[in-house]
């Protein structure tokens, strides 16, 4: 209770000093400052007025992490926070641009999270104590700082997407910007991750899961915070139940579910939490600060700086992120924005005009430079130099500043709040509107005109005759759900038993083998997603025992039904000549020690670095004339390669047929792109994956069993040791 009447009174004593500082940012009647003891304190009247009692959050730490601050009088502006946005940008764009340069980079989101958390909690608790807190209002100045230049780029991003992306991917544009304009892009990516799921390459909008998590914060947040405001104690006891329940959750979702403690709101809350946690204290001490804190808050800086520095070069997005590993970013933007002005990194370093200019345009930075870089892979079939990464850096540069000074601050300051606050709300939805009208209508498939139409209008279904999910069965399934149709019944014909085994490129040769099975013989079908067809599977740590265990589950098939074919298929990406001398080989003795009568390996089919449809729309738009039948370009260069030295490898130990998708695709003029002049022939649907017509084409070239052929006898070898 005690506690409770000095927060009484001292908001009491501020009150009066609060009150004036609660003009207008820009106005003129803002009051001047003067030096008191070393800081810049606005001037006032009376003892009420006071350096310690004048100074309350807002004139200390006024800004969002996603605008600038809203004051620009002296004294009443950090600019080494606007310095430590720059550090959390260009890591961001550094990370996109060069991943191998700076591989953490990725963790500047962290940073801003913690930058908006103390900042938005600061100007919170300003209006809590002075009596002056409205939702409405607060509300309504998020709207004005984040709306204007989101609103630009999601509109630039639809326009550009009319004319440059096929209607397929236009529509998941369409989808996007809907989730994004509703500040719910986390939710989205979170429910999109899945094995046939566009890249995130390929996704002009990724970025905004990080704004979705924040504004969900602030959904949540202000509110806690002004029941708390009652209580004794009670915004340090709510920050602390928020911060160690989020991080709580965060910690126990990346040992088992690592995506949804990367897009979760609750998984990432405590990272907003711990800047809230500054401001509340930062709060509390306004006015207290020592001399003797300066050796201090050197130190502090000079920690931060060395954390944030390490934790860009030496995190790493695997293992998944964020685990115990987040609180290295966390904890160096904590030190380095409690460290204060006057510490030693954050005047020398983070204070430096050109460090608050990037600062400054960090928001716009962010929201232009991915849409830049995904395009850049659309226009060049995913094979950007880094020159060209370099020129779209640039031109994030020159869009971000343009925003700046020509959306933002005339929207911000040349119109009243009252006014620009609905106006924005309506502008953007009429953008999420029309980003779902997008979406609902397939990407307007009929605007194309000339010989692009038919690949701007391309669509595929990879489920399409391929029995999935039942006998291709997803990542992590169990090693027995395969069904029982997965078997072709005999009914009575005697027909020879064709066993196809691998991964998802296997599951898509199924529907070729079906398309010649009738009359000539049955398909047994075991594929799962990401299990190459082994017994000594090297995929990652927690793929191994699934595709293990499914793999054995396979064996143990082959001894039951003794099957005349087993063909094996797989996108067989890296494997060289030890690999398969010590994994592929000793399973095709296996299998035939095990009651295979004949084993056929299927290499590596055409690999294309951007998806097929993809390259051959921008070919024809830009040519306009249909694309060739046959292209060597934007192919992936170690096809060849591994077709050979799997193909020396089958021939020297002589018990399996080897055949080779190149060869049956390829020649000296390229590699099929479509098995006829029609655009719905395409060989392949993404990068490799065959349709029904590519799949046909190769599965017509296996020496498979003709409707005549007898039956071989059973081999009496005994079954081998799998070890």
């Amino acid at each position: 209770m005690r506690d409770a009447a000095v927060a009484r009174h001292r908001r009491r004593d501020r009150a009066p000093c609060a009150r004036q500082q609660q003009q207008d940012p820009g106005s003129p009647h803002a009051p001047p400052v003067r030096a008191v003891s070393g800081e810049r304190w606005p001037a006032a009247s009376g003892a009420a007025c006071s350096p310690a009692a004048a100074l309350s959050l807002r004139d200390r730490f006024p800004a969002s992490i996603v605008m600038p601050s809203a004051n620009r009088h002296a004294g009443h502006y950090r600019p080494d926070i606007d310095g430590l946005r720059a550090i959390a940008i260009l890591s961001v764009l550094a990370f996109h641009a060069f991943p191998a340069a700076l591989p953490g980079g990725f963790v500047g989101v962290d940073v801003f999270f913690v930058i908006s958390g103390f900042l938005i909690t600061g100007l919170l608790l300003d209006d809590l104590a002075v009596g002056r807190f409205s939702l409405v209002d607060f509300y309504a100045r998020r709207i004005r700082r984040i709306f204007p230049a989101l609103i630009v780029v999601l509109a630039a991003c639809l326009g550009y997407g009319w004319f440059a992306l096929r209607a397929e991917v236009y529509a998941l544009l369409g989808e996007h910007t809907a989730w994004g304009a509703g500040f719910a892009s986390n939710l989205l990516q979170w429910s999109e991750v899945g094995y046939f799921n566009p890249a995130g390459i390929r996704k002009p909008l990724l970025h905004l899961w990080s704004l979705g998590i924040e504004e969900q914060y602030y959904l949540v947040w202000p509110l806690l915070l002004w029941l708390a405001w009652r209580l004794p104690r009670g915004p340090q006891i709510a920050i602390g139940l928020v911060l160690a329940t989020s991080l709580v959750l965060c910690l126990y979702l990346s040992r088992g579910n690592a995506v949804a403690a990367f897009y979760s709101p609750y998984s990432r809350f405590w990272e907003l939490a711990a800047g809230a946690m500054l401001a509340i204290r930062a709060h509390r001490m306004a006015g207290t600060v020592a001399p003797r804190a300066i050796p201090l808050a050197n130190a502090a800086s000079l920690a931060g700086l060395t954390l944030i520095v390490a934790a860009t070069v030496y995190i790493r997005q695997n293992p998944p992120y964020p685990d115990w590993r987040a609180l290295l970013p966390v904890a160096s933007s904590a030190l380095l924005v409690a460290s204060g002005p006057g510490g030693f990194v954050n005047r020398a370093l983070l204070s430096r005009k050109w460090m608050v200019g990037i600062g400054l345009v960090s928001y716009p930075l962010y929201l232009w430079h991915w849409p830049i870089f995904v395009f850049q892979n659309f226009a060049h079939d995913g094979d950007v130099s880094w020159p060209q990464r370099l020129a779209g850096l640039a031109l994030a540069f020159v869009l971000a500043i343009a925003t700046f000074f020509f959306i933002e601050k005339p929207i911000r300051f040349g119109m009243p709040a009252r006014r620009s606050a609905p106006v924005l709300f309506a502008a953007m939805l009429a953008i999420g509107l029309c980003g779902a009208a997008i979406a609902h209508f397939d990407g307007f498939p009929a605007h194309f005109r000339g010989p692009a139409a038919p690949y701007g209008a391309y669509r595929f279904d990879y489920h399409a005759d391929a029995r999935s999910p039942q006998c291709w069965l997803p990542p992590g399934s169990r090693a027995d759900a395969y069904a029982p149709e997965c078997i072709d019944p005999d009914n009575g014909q005697h027909l020879p038993l064709v066993l196809l085994w691998g991964d998802s490129h296997a599951g898509r040769l199924y529907p070729g083998l079906r398309k010649i099975a009738d009359g000539r013989f049955r398909i047994a079908q075991f594929t799962r997603s990401s299990c190459a067809p082994n017994f000594w599977t090297f995929h990652p740590r927690r793929k191994v025992a699934v595709c293990a265990e499914g793999n054995i589950h396979v064996m143990r098939v082959v001894q039951e039904l003794h099957p005349d074919v087993v063909v094996l298929f797989a996108y067989w990406s890296g494997w060289k000549p030890r690999a398969m001398d010590r994994i592929l080989l000793p399973t095709v003795h296996a299998l035939r020690q095990n009651g295979a009568r004949r084993v056929i390996v299927v290499g590596p089919a055409p690999a294309w670095r951007w998806p097929l449809p993809n390259i051959l729309f921008r070919m024809a738009r830009e040519q306009d004339r249909a694309p060739p039948m046959r292209m060597s370009q934007s192919m992936e260069t170690d096809r060849a390669r591994i077709d050979a030295d799997m193909r020396a490898a089958i021939e020297r130990q002589g018990e399996a047929e080897y055949v080779s998708a190149m060869d049956a695709f390829c020649d000296a003029r390229g590699c099929l792109t479509r098995t006829g002049q029609d655009a719905s022939t395409l060989t392949t649907w993404d990068y490799g994956h065959l349709t029904t017509h590519g799949a046909e084409y190769l599965a017509r070239r296996l020496p498979l069993p003709p409707a005549t052929a007898p039956a071989a006898a059973t081999p009496d070898a005994a079954p081998a040791t799998m070890r």
